[in-house]
């Protein structure tokens, strides 16, 4: 009739789907930011080359990264995050995790 829970288990679901979420963060905020500095390198580098050809290859140098890297930073922080709730989920499979993974 009424399902008993503890509150204990309640918090400790918030902790680790929180450290999670802040792992996400700290994913999304270094790659973005590594986007943002290929971006803003660029006109110094396009100065640097100046001609047309200069100017390509700098363009060519600094799209990969501005693309690539905030990707990677989404998929990162997906990947945290449902790392945390998976272990907020499933502590018993977290400890298997840790207790195989030591740092001796």
């Amino acid at each position: 009739m009424f399902k008993v829970f503890s509150f204990h288990s309640l918090s400790r679901t918030h902790v680790l789907t929180t450290v999670g979420l802040h792992g996400a963060s700290r994913s999304l905020r270094r790659n973005f930011r590594d986007a943002k500095d290929a971006i803003f390198t660029l006109p110094a580098e396009m100065a640097e080359g100046g001609d047309a050809r200069g100017v390509a290859i700098a363009i060519a140098r600094a799209a990969p990264r501005a693309v690539i890297r905030p990707a990677i930073g989404v998929s990162e922080a997906v990947g945290r995050t449902l790392m945390g709730v998976g272990n907020a989920m499933e502590p018993e499979r977290k400890r298997a995790r840790e207790d195989k993974y030591k740092r001796h």
